[in-house]
């Protein structure tokens, strides 16, 4: 869901503003570390769109996305630390 990057767009201000001021900027990096459902933002982030629209105002992604697929929003953090 990408909650803390601001993805959610539940309509608060600091959402609005991590996401649209954040995600042009060359020198940042946007973290993917769980699932995302295709047509969420934080999935067309993850597969390399260019442009992508927030709150109906496109941006383009100039940020540098880094994927790590060895995270499970499914197990606890107790059988995780075991892993």
């Amino acid at each position: 869901m990408c909650d803390n990057f601001g993805f959610r767009h539940d309509g608060s201000r600091s959402n609005k503003t991590s996401s649209a001021n954040n995600i042009s900027e060359p020198k940042n990096t946007i973290l993917i570390v769980g699932y995302c459902a295709p047509t969420t933002l934080g999935a067309k982030i993850g597969r390399g769109d260019k442009e992508v629209s927030i709150f109906g105002t496109v941006h383009e992604v100039k940020a540098e996305v880094k994927k790590i697929e060895s995270f499970s929003g499914h197990a606890d953090y107790k059988n995780l630390s075991v892993f």
